[in-house]
């Protein structure tokens, strides 16, 4: 299912990014969950002519006619639903809906544009409609009826002697007093000819069958349970019996002191009917199938949040008031949570739903747009400042909020300083009722387009815990750190972690090394000893970590990724570690990251996931190392095959392994030699010249098979080859300029197929790289070696359209939470990741669990020969194993060629 919020890249673009980022996800996976498309699918069927929902069955075969009959804000989806699901079976069907979108498909309905909140012509001709078929209807016909929430408003259908304005004002009128939707539907429903069960009972007096599939989003509905089964109580909107009554509707013109205010024709008809005009209260005869009850949206996003690994607390489901008052209260719980740890520790989710609204007594007030999801988020706003790295989210679960086409507002404790800084008054905003406009210029409304479900307000806020504090009573606090020394996949000496927390889950890490290292990478602590492993040894390292690191660490919650690394980080003080020693401190920071999934008994990319994998990385594959070997320079690092149009994962790696094996033999053939195996595990270069091993590779390809299933990358490592003396780069045996390599990188792309082209300059050479991905539009430009994995280098390319990606190397920046910045600002603004090993790698590497739970669309996974390689394939092949339904990523859209 495609992702719910439509403008997730902005609002993941500043601010508290990492809360920003769980709310979001917690909102749109609710929201899928909640999508009443897929909730009614997943009980009714056909089956020939017979008709199944839950354990029911119904012959339409037996009926003369079935007609299809819906009305609400998630009407679009619960409509479209029944009609694929009918077919031929339907004879007509009639949907009102409130927003029309391009993705809605009917084959058999009827659409028509109501209006809401206050009705208009286009739901009036509709309802003329529906009514005429049900007044020639008979006991032989079948209705099947969708509501949800809005078919009062959208179903206006007034009684003779009231107009359709008359109703108009009377809603208005209503809504800018306060009154709760309840009490507005107790005046709407008795002077309507289609709400308050007026149309079932309409139904129901031509004898015909009725059977209803609804929303509600009435506060204190109880939670769905079993939605195949029907549901006895089912109360509210055209389709059921009717709860408010007249005498409620005199009481609530009373009490808010409407009389004067309100149409004379709309007061006469309520205070003077008999009981004619009361509304019907039961229909026993019906079958109502209840999809969706406003306690689910909390109760779905708790699930999300502890899919997540996070606590979440669910604070009420009957949230009523004035939005902007809520907002207040949501600061000060937050506080109280950061502070004083009640009441749930953070870091943690707090939800809410409900229905909150705006009171609006003089028009004259009113300065913009807005809703009360934005209201709420923006005086959270002010508050918020003095919770650090808290964020809100308020929406309307239907997607459009109040009188605007977003669906709410997301703020953090960084938007008052933002919206300050761009010389927007926030309390003028809230004053004028005009919160839309302030939002969307510090780019916080949320837009989802219609949702396919309403269940009133959801309202999700991320709590982190203080700095270097934590309030954590559930055992996930750490109980050790330790730290040895082994050796990595080259026999070099490594450091290896474990973390252990109080309820005794564990979590190992360790700290791999590449051949090719960039000078802004994070330092790597060695002893400098040359009679031990000739100075690699790493005692140092081990005992930064035993003595100084583990003493901060104990104690604290193993599930703050980002509090653990900054108090690393803090120890340190250096910008690339070089006190503690970048890889001390990678080492204990992905051991913390798995102690955490550890604590859920769940893989670590199930737990960065959410749950929910949908697709597992393209590997490629390193297949001829350059370099210096017998007499030849090479000077590109590595040759790279990517099956890109396999069938799937299991197939991607056959072909690496089939591919790998015949170039062994193309190359002995070429050579009249054996070839030798590089640094990297690759066979050396046979040639100085690029174009040959390309044309090498090429031909093990075509011979076995995959000529359509593979393409090229590079890994050129130019600073390998730079001389800054001369400011000159060797390549394919002489010295060259910048501008000539970039010409002939150009010219190699026109030649051959280039997934991407990573690291085809020096470090340094910042205009070389604009000029580079400029010219070069037949291939990815990816960073390495420039970006080091640092969100400000990586700022810094994207300002100057230099990369269209980086290498995520973890272990290049020094923590995991400073590599998911990196990650998740590439994201936010369009560039790739593209997660890889290191030469020096190690086995069970947090990378693969990162490409997997990220979603990252390809990875650099090295050769497919050594043992912890190997084991990186195998990887995701398990995943796809666990995960039947994901599927290896598609990357035609980012191709060049």
């Amino acid at each position: 299912m495609k992702p719910k919020i439509k403008n997730r890249h902005v609002l993941l673009s500043h601010g508290d990014v990492e809360s920003r980022r769980i709310v979001l996800d917690i909102a749109d996976k609710t929201l899928q969950y909640l999508d009443a498309y897929e909730r009614i699918k997943s009980i009714a069927r056909m089956e020939g002519d017979i008709l199944c929902i839950g354990s029911r069955k119904w012959d339409l075969s037996q009926k003369r006619n079935v007609y299809l009959i819906g009305a609400g804000k998630a009407c679009n989806h619960m409509a479209m639903a029944v009609d694929e699901i009918l077919g031929d079976h339907l004879t007509l069907g009639i949907a009102i809906v409130k927003i029309s979108e391009e993705t809605d498909v009917f084959q058999k309905t009827k659409v028509y544009v109501g209006g809401h909140p206050l009705p208009n012509e286009e739901g009036l001709r509709a309802c003329q409609e529906i009514l005429k078929i049900v007044d020639h209807a008979t006991s032989d016909d079948l209705f099947i009826v969708v509501m949800s929430g809005g078919s009062s408003a959208l179903m206006s259908c007034p009684i003779d002697g009231i107009t359709l304005q008359d109703e108009s004002d009377t809603s208005d009128i209503m809504l800018k007093s306060g009154c709760s939707i309840y009490e507005i539907n107790a005046i709407r429903r008795h002077i309507s000819q289609m709400n308050g069960g007026m149309l079932a009972k309409r139904i129901q007096a031509r004898g015909a069958e009725l059977i209803g599939f609804g929303i509600s989003d009435a506060v204190g509905t109880p939670a769905t349970h079993n939605i195949g089964e029907p549901y006895k109580d089912y109360k509210g909107t055209p389709m059921g019996p009717d709860q408010t009554t007249l005498e409620e509707a005199r009481r609530i013109i009373h009490d808010y002191d409407v009389k004067d205010r309100l149409p004379k024709a709309v007061v006469n008809y309520i205070m003077n009917v008999g009981p004619e005009g009361e509304t019907p209260k039961a229909f026993p005869e019906n079958t109502y199938f209840l999809i969706n009850s406003l306690p689910d949206s909390c109760l779905y996003a708790k699930k999300a949040a502890e899919e997540m690994g996070i606590p979440a607390v669910i604070l009420s489901s009957f949230i009523e008031g004035e939005s902007k008052d809520v907002g207040t209260v949501f600061a000060s719980i937050a506080r109280e949570i950061q502070n004083r740890g009640n009441p749930v520790a953070a870091p943690c989710v707090v939800l809410s739903s409900g229905e909150v609204n705006t009171k609006i007594l003089d028009n004259s007030q009113i300065k913009g747009h807005g809703g009360p999801g934005q209201e709420l988020t923006l005086s959270f706003a002010i508050a918020a400042q003095k919770i650090p790295g808290c964020a809100l989210l308020s929406i309307d679960s239907e997607g459009t909020d109040g009188t605007t086409k977003v669906a709410g507002g997301i703020t953090d404790s960084q938007s008052f300083a933002v919206a300050c800084g761009k010389g927007i008054d926030v309390y003028e905003s809230l004053r004028g009722h005009a919160c839309f406009e302030a939002l969307e210029e510090i780019g916080d409304t949320i837009f989802t387009g219609n949702t396919g479900t309403n269940l009133c307000d959801l309202h999700i806020m991320y709590v982190p815990a203080l700095p270097g504090k934590t309030m954590e009573k559930h055992g996930n606090r750490i109980r050790s750190v330790h730290a040895r020394q082994l050796i990595d996949c080259k026999c070099r000496p490594m450091v290896e972690v474990d973390v252990v927390t109080e309820n005794g889950s564990m979590g190992t890490g360790a700290a791999p090394t590449g051949s090719s290292v960039g000078m802004y990478e994070s330092w790597v602590l060695r002893d400098g000893n040359p009679n031990e492993y000739d100075g690699l040894s790493v005692h140092k390292a081990v005992s930064n970590i035993n003595e100084i690191i583990a003493p901060n660490l104990i104690g604290l919650n193993v599930t703050d990724q980002k509090m653990l690394d900054q108090v690393m980080i803090e120890l340190d003080g250096t910008p690339d570690k070089q006190v503690l020693g970048g890889n001390a401190i990678y080492s204990v920071s992905v051991a913390c990251y798995r102690a955490a999934a550890a604590t859920q008994h769940r893989p670590l990319y199930d737990c960065i996931s959410g749950g929910n994998v949908k697709t597992v990385p393209i590997p490629s594959f390193n297949v001829i190392n350059g370099g210096q070997n017998g007499g030849i320079t090479q000077a590109f690092n590595e040759f790279i095959v990517m099956p890109y149009r396999a069938d799937d994962i299991e197939e991607a790696v056959e072909i690496a392994v089939k591919v790998f094996q015949k170039l062994g033999h193309v190359i002995r053939e070429y050579t009249g030699a054996e070839p030798a195996v590089g640094q990297s595990y690759g066979w050396v270069a046979p040639s100085e010249d690029p174009e040959v091993c390309l044309d090498l590779i090429q031909t093990a390809i075509d011979l076995c098979g995959y000529t359509n299933k593979c393409a090229f990358a590079l890994d050129c490592a130019l600073s390998e080859m730079y001389d800054v003396k001369t400011n000159r780069y060797y390549l394919n045996g002489k010295y060259a300029t910048s501008d000539e390599v970039i010409s002939y990188m150009k010219d190699l792309t026109e030649k051959y197929n280039f997934v991407f082209i990573e690291d085809i300059l020096d470090e340094n050479d910042w205009e070389g790289y604009e000029k580079a991905h400029k010219e070069i539009t037949r291939a990815l430009i990816i960073a390495d070696d420039l970006t080091v994995s640092n969100k400000a280098r990586i700022l810094r390319a994207h300002k100057a359209n230099s990369i269209d990606g980086f290498i995520l190397k973890p272990n290049q920046v020094g923590t995991i939470s400073e590599a998911l910045e990196a990650h998740n600002f590439a994201e936010a603004h369009g560039l790739l990741s593209i997660t890889s090993g290191r030469s020096g790698g190690v086995v069970d590497d947090v990378v693969m669990d990162m490409a997997v739970g990220l979603q990252i669309p390809f990875i650099k996974n090295g050769c497919p020969r050594s043992g912890e390689r190997i084991e990186k394939l195998n990887f995701l092949m398990r995943v796809k194993d666990k995960y039947p339904g994901c599927h290896m990523a598609k990357i035609d859209q980012l191709l060049k060629f």
